[in-house]
């Protein structure tokens, strides 16, 4: 974050899955906002069809 804030960034969009727990608890914290959801983003993946894209943003 600090890195993105002193390269004149105002936002960071963080994408993950529905099944890195820690990682959306860790996002949550850090004062992110999940704001989209795509339930089929990875359907053409055999290994990853059950898995849902999460879109987080954070305001630097």
């Amino acid at each position: 974050m600090e890195w993105s804030r002193s390269n004149g960034f105002k936002q960071m969009k963080i994408e993950c899955q529905n099944n890195n727990v820690p990682a959306c608890k860790f996002y949550h914290k850090q004062g992110a906002v999940l704001r989209k959801i795509v339930e089929y983003a990875y359907y053409n993946d055999v290994d990853s069809r059950d898995e849902v894209q999460f879109i987080w943003y954070l305001d630097l």
